[in-house]
């Protein structure tokens, strides 16, 4: 697993609840990693400096607690991503 971000994202809080929810201008850190009991790929944490709370990589999406591994959430993902192309108006 990469240990750095993308620079070209950016990050924001995805917690509904938090007062930084979605600004892009609240500073998001790496806040350590974390193993499953299903998958020994570690998985990132993260800070939210605005809201001061931690926060999973999965955590406010449709992947939270569901018990799968890195691999099965990887192939989903494609399998989205693939949906959402064939989706899109040709130009």
């Amino acid at each position: 697993m990469s240990q750095s971000i993308n620079p070209k994202l950016s990050l924001f809080c995805p917690c509904q609840e938090c007062n930084f929810y979605k600004k892009i201008d609240n500073k998001i850190t790496k806040d350590g990693l974390y193993k499953t009991q299903n998958d020994k790929t570690p998985r990132q944490m993260f800070f939210c400096h605005g809201g001061q709370h931690r926060f999973s990589e999965t955590r406010y999406s449709d992947l939270y607690n569901q018990q799968g591994n890195f691999k099965e959430y990887e192939m989903a993902s494609k399998m989205g991503r693939a949906y959402l192309r064939s989706k899109l108006p040709m130009f």
